[in-house]
């Protein structure tokens, strides 16, 4: 003033200078499935609809005169509206068809300080499409029966399947019924233990393959390797007869002679008779291994035999099984 005294007036400047362009830090709803092997989310297939939630690294409005939206690019192109709130965002796509990778781009978004987002994503860049069914490489049945293309009621048997990609699932059956199956990858296998309600015959199998997008191939009913099983649950029906015995004096034992006739299935595609066994006042059912008198399978069988009774005092009874 007049008077010389001079005042001391402070200033307080709380602005911030934000030269910082936001970013898009996560896409909630595009997930890498389990056991895809590339480096990004997916894959999906046309018409799985995706929802997605955003995250930015700070608060976001609208960038007028544009328009919040995700640009999809790649296999096929399409513009996504976001709709904001703040640090967040929405958005939805349904996906379309072909195969390949969609590339993400963000636009027509500024932070508060008017900086344009940057137009790439932090984490989520790319996904994968594929609409494409799996296709079955190799397929392969066997039977635990000795004659693995072979099976009676009780064998178990094993499909055994390889895929062209990484599968999610595999439904496998044989003449109708369901395998338990597993597996992993490409590789699957199914097994299935065999009773009576089965149909005699060649085994019809149904493999049905899906990819981790969740297409299915169509059914496949054969193998690649021709191996294929023939369910049989007849045993063969046969018939023992005495023609005569005497004493013998080389091993001083009775002989009978007999004579021996079976048959079994006729079909072409079914095992037939293939050996006999006969026991001596013994009617337990013999196994596999016993020794049995093996010959040519056919499926009628008939010839004549002798076999030497053992020397136990008594009456004799003798028994007779038929093999296929």
């Amino acid at each position: 003033d007049n008077a010389t005294n001079v005042s001391v007036v402070s200033i307080h400047d709380n602005t911030t200078l934000d030269t910082v362009a936001p970013t898009l830090d996560n896409i909630s709803g595009l997930e890498k499935k389990a056991g895809f092997a590339e480096d990004m989310p997916g894959p999906y297939k046309e018409g799985d609809n995706l929802s997605l939630d955003l995250s930015f690294s700070e608060p976001v409005m609208a960038d007028p005169p544009l328009t919040p939206k995700l640009t999809l690019s790649g296999i096929y192109s399409e513009d996504l509206e976001i709709t904001l709130d703040n640090l967040t965002g929405e958005a939805s796509h349904v996906v379309k068809g072909g195969d390949g990778i969609i590339t993400i781009e963000v636009s027509g978004i500024q932070d508060f300080a008017g900086n344009t987002i940057d137009k790439t994503p932090v984490t989520i860049k790319q996904f994968q499409v594929d609409n494409t069914a799996p296709n079955l490489q190799s397929a392969s049945l066997s039977s635990s029966n000795p004659a693995n293309d072979l099976a009676k009621p009780g064998d178990n048997l094993t499909l055994s399947v390889q895929s062209n990609e990484t599968l999610q699932s595999v439904t496998m059956t044989v003449d109708g019924k369901e395998m338990v199956v597993q597996g992993s990858g490409t590789a699957w296998q199914g097994k299935l233990v065999t009773d009576q309600t089965i149909q005699e015959g060649n085994l019809n199998l149904s493999v049905v393959l899906t990819d981790l997008a969740g297409n299915t191939s169509s059914s496949y009913t054969e193998t690649t390797d021709s191996s294929k099983v023939v369910f049989d649950k007849t045993p063969p029906s046969g018939n023992l007869e005495k023609l005569f015995s005497e004493w013998n004096s080389n091993d001083n034992r009775t002989q009978a002679r007999l004579t021996l006739s079976a048959s079994d299935n006729t079909s072409s595609d079914q095992s037939k008779v293939k050996g006999w066994l006969i026991k001596d006042n013994d009617n337990t059912t013999p196994s596999l291994s016993d020794n049995w008198t093996i010959f040519s399978e056919t499926s009628v069988f008939s010839d004549n035999t002798t076999f030497a009774l053992n020397q136990t005092s008594g009456s004799r009874v003798l028994y007779a099984w038929y093999r296929d």
